[in-house]
C-alpha cells in the first residue's frame, strides 16, 4: 500500500544513513544473484547501490516516496536487508520474523539491553554479525556498536568480521545518500 510522504509516524531521528563500510560487511553472506528487497531505502541508498553493483536484483522502497513497509506485501525475494527506524524496532523485527524470509538489519546492538527486544528474540533463532570496530555513520566517534540481526543468513548464530577503520576523521566516506542530501 502506498501513502503519501509524511502521513506515517517517522521520526526524523531514525534516519541514519549506512556508510559504505558498514554495508560491505553483510555483503559476503548473500548468495549470487538474489533478489533482495530493501524496505527502508530509496534508490540512492548504499545497500541498494551495492548489492545492484554486485549483482542482485534488488527492489527499494522507503516511507519518504510513501511506502509503508507495515502495509506493503512483501515482494518474492531472497533476502530483506536495510536499516530499519529504530523506534519501530521491535514492531519491524515482529513483521519480519512472521514473514519468515532471511534477513539481514543493521542496528545499535544496545537493543539488546531492551526486555521488549528480549522477549521478542527469546523465540527465534536469530544471528549476530558484527564488526570487530564500532563503525560511524557521521564521521564522528560513535559510542555503540551497530551490527546485523540476521534470521536464516548466516553460517553460524554469532560472527565477527573485521573492518579496516571505524569511519571517522580522514577515513570518514560518507553514505551515497547523505552526497545526494
Amino acid at each position: 500500500m502506498k501513502h503519501s510522504p509524511g502521513q506515517l509516524n517517522h521520526q526524523e531521528n531514525d534516519e541514519y544513513y549506512t556508510p559504505p563500510i558498514l554495508v560491505g560487511v553483510i555483503l559476503p553472506y548473500v548468495k549470487k544473484n538474489s533478489t533482495i528487497w530493501c524496505p527502508f531505502d530509496t534508490a540512492e541508498s548504499e545497500f541498494v547501490i551495492q548489492l545492484e553493483n554486485e549483482g542482485h536484483t534488488v527492489i527499494h522502497s522507503h516511507i519518504i516516496d510513501g511506502y509503508d513497509f507495515f502495509e506493503l506485501l512483501p515482494p518474492t525475494c531472497d533476502y530483506i536487508i536495510s536499516n530499519p527506524p529504530f523506534s519501530r524496532k521491535n514492531d519491524v523485527f515482529k513483521r519480519l520474523f512472521k514473514m519468515g524470509i532471511p534477513f539481514a538489519m543493521v542496528m545499535n546492538v544496545q537493543i539488546l539491553n531492551y526486555h521488549e527486544t528480549g522477549d521478542l528474540f527469546k523465540d527465534y533463532d536469530f544471528e549476530l554479525l558484527l564488526p570487530t570496530k564500532r563503525i560511524s555513520f557521521d564521521g564522528n566517534h560513535t559510542p555503540f556498536l551497530s551490527g546485523y540481526f540476521c534470521y536464516k543468513m548466516l553460517p553460524k548464530q554469532l560472527k565477527y568480521v573485521s573492518v579496516e577503520h571505524t569511519n571517522i576523521g580522514r577515513q570518514f566516506v560518507p553514505s551515497s545518500m547523505l552526497k545526494s542530501a
